[in-house]
């Protein structure tokens, strides 16, 4: 919304200044200004400094010191803690000696159908304010807040019914309880019953929920015991649920507001290490917002760090006398300040799990260091393990998604709420007099019987493509009211549209997406052996073949391979090559990929 009301879409920059620099959008004055005086800062910092120089209506996205150092697990930060993370961006920003970014605008985003629209705008609120089942959700709230009754949660998650087989917990939890913890607590809602229901991966991917972090010290990093540090609830413009949180933080007598730490964040610091002491993890949390850094890709490194020295390949010799033991808060705390200064055992880690195993394999050649180092292709893997029935999508989409390594990049079952002709049926779920009808089958794309599998997984993906082509938020689906996103597309757009042809557009945006990241991997190959090996990215044997022998998934092992095989067929690739084909190409109007992407593959040896 910010850069939209300056009257542009985006900002592109070529080259590379020879100065640090930041840009500052005032309206309709564009200007490069210097960032002599920003450059080693802070994000907080530099967001204050912009903030008194500017004024209080301009909102800041800057990098910090790993972006400035073009750390491969850099971010970019706005809002002084909400990151873009994943990728290494801040080192892009880094690379141009590019600080931060400082808009403020005045103009109206054009909407075509305006009445209308903020019409439907406000039913979609006020249902969305309003629980059906309150007092269920309470206590269903208040019982994962008790250790052994949120076991008991847990397992009717994990138990089916034999009748319908579905989870008994659908028996009696509503459609809007999701929203309803999400409100309360945040992602924090998750951390122990994630742990517990074997979501969350635990010590650093090979230890289970039940048994190494349970509830009694799971529920020291979730829900209430997380919500009792929180100052104030935080929401993004203009949405009604307020899933975030901050907290009063003083530096060097100044004040400010630091941000209570995601589920991702908690369970990596937490969970994958054993450790139960938020108010280290927020701390934690804090210097990595600040310093610029992936808390997720900064939490893998971390615990694969923990693991090799509990394995004895890593020594106090190495880590400078510290002690990586399981649950160990107040080492975990001084590691991540070396990471953050780029200084003693910390500077080996500050370009990830991926570098930081080759560094120490080349040390030590005689230790495997990247059996357990958990990345692929260079990314490390988030805080959801796959390795679950219902877990082939995530799967997927960690090694077949142009960004791989990413739970945000599939949005599993939710295109099917959608349908193709008209809306009456999502309207109904935002009026409190109708109820949309159960049974009627809602989705629009044909799922072909001899391909159901693949052309699932590219729906759930395309999906997801379109929602963050649109700049929805994930949280907005799948929460007990389905969003009218058809409607308020047509209505802001004046296009008369249906879901079929914005899915095909997503289609689109997803083949450009894969057909870049293909190219670069044809440039950058001298035969077509190389290339193969390139495309074919895998999670690592942990968590592609060797599944877990106790807890709640215990023994499954999902054919990821058969997988991709199927969403590649879907989504009309090559399955062995993974190019998309001429006749996929010429379909989404794509034809001059087809002269970016074969003449390159013909031209290897």
């Amino acid at each position: 919304m910010s850069i939209k009301s300056t009257g542009y879409d985006g900002f592109f920059f070529v080259g590379q200044s020879s100065e640090p620099v930041y840009l500052l959008v005032n309206g309709g004055e564009v200007s490069i200004e210097s960032a002599k005086d920003i450059w080693g800062k802070s994000t907080f910092t530099t967001n204050q400094y912009l903030n008194d120089k500017h004024g209080r209506a301009f909102r800041v996205a800057a990098i910090g010191q790993a972006g400035e150092n073009c750390s491969l697990i850099s971010g970019i930060i706005t809002d002084s803690g909400r990151a873009a993370a994943r990728s290494g961006l801040g080192a892009v920003m880094g690379s141009k000696k590019l600080k931060a970014i400082c808009i403020a605008g005045n103009e109206d985003v054009k909407i075509s159908q305006k009445d209308a629209f903020f019409s439907d705008i406000h039913k979609f609120i006020n249902s969305f304010k309003t629980y059906k089942h309150p007092i269920i959700n309470f206590f269903i709230g208040w019982a994962m807040n008790v250790p052994f009754l949120s076991r008991l949660v847990i397992y009717l998650m994990n138990t089916s019914s034999k009748k319908t087989g579905e989870p008994l917990i659908n028996l009696i939890e509503p459609s809007d309880f999701e929203r309803y913890v999400m409100e309360k607590w945040g992602t924090t809602s998750i951390v122990s019953t994630s742990a517990e229901s074997g979501d969350s991966p635990v010590k650093n991917w090979m230890g289970v929920g039940f048994k190494d972090f349970k509830p009694q010290k799971a529920q020291k990093i979730s829900n209430n015991f997380v919500k009792r540090h929180e100052d104030e609830r935080f929401r993004c413009s203009s949405c009604p649920l307020g899933c975030g949180a901050t907290f009063d933080k003083t530096d060097n007598g100044v004040a400010r507001k630091g941000f209570i730490p995601e589920y991702e964040t908690i369970c990596g610091f937490g969970t994958m290490v054993l450790c139960n002491d938020i108010e280290k993890i927020m701390e934690i949390n804090d210097l990595l917002n600040g310093a610029g850094f992936d808390t997720i890709s900064c939490a893998v490194t971390v615990s694969w760090a923990y693991e090799a020295y509990n394995r004895n390949h890593i020594t106090k010799d190495d880590t400078g006398g510290l002690e990586l033991s399981w649950g160990n808060a107040d080492v975990l705390l001084t590691l991540v300040k070396q990471i953050v200064n780029n200084e003693g055992f910390g500077k080996y880690l500050v370009n990830g799990v991926k570098k930081a195993a080759e560094y120490f394999s080349s040390k030590k050649p005689n230790i495997n260091f990247n059996e357990y180092a958990m990345h692929v292709s260079g990314q490390e893997l988030p805080m959801h393990d796959p390795r679950s029935n219902g877990g082939m999508g995530l799967g997927v989409a960690y090694e077949a998604e142009p960004t791989p390594g990413r739970h945000t990049s599939t949005l599993g079952g939710v295109a099917s709420l959608y349908q193709t002709n008209n809306s009456n049926t999502l309207k109904a779920s935002i009026k409190k007099d109708k109820k949309p009808k159960k049974t009627k089958k809602l989705h629009p794309m044909s799922i072909k019987a001899e391909n159901a599998e693949g052309e699932e997984l590219l729906q759930d993906s395309c999906f997801m493509d379109l929602v963050n082509g649109l700049g929805y938020c994930a949280f907005g689906f799948d929460n007990g009211i389905t969003l009218p996103i058809i409607d308020w597309l047509n209505q802001v757009t004046g296009w008369k549209k249906d879901f079929n042809s914005y899915m095909f557009v997503a289609r689109r945006i997803k083949t450009l997406r894969h057909s870049f990241s293909v190219r670069e991997k044809l440039a950058e190959s001298k035969t077509k052996s190389e290339f193969l090996q390139k495309v074919n990215i895998k999670m690592p044997e942990r968590v592609r073949n060797n599944p877990l022998t106790e807890g709640p998934n215990a023994n499954i092992k999902n054919d990821f391979d058969k997988g991709k095989s199927e969403y590649y067929k879907a989504m009309g690739y090559d399955a062995t090559t993974t190019i998309p084909l001429k006749e996929t190409l010429i379909s989404l109007g794509l034809d001059y990929v087809i002269d970016q992407l074969y003449p390159l593959y013909e031209n290897l040896k």
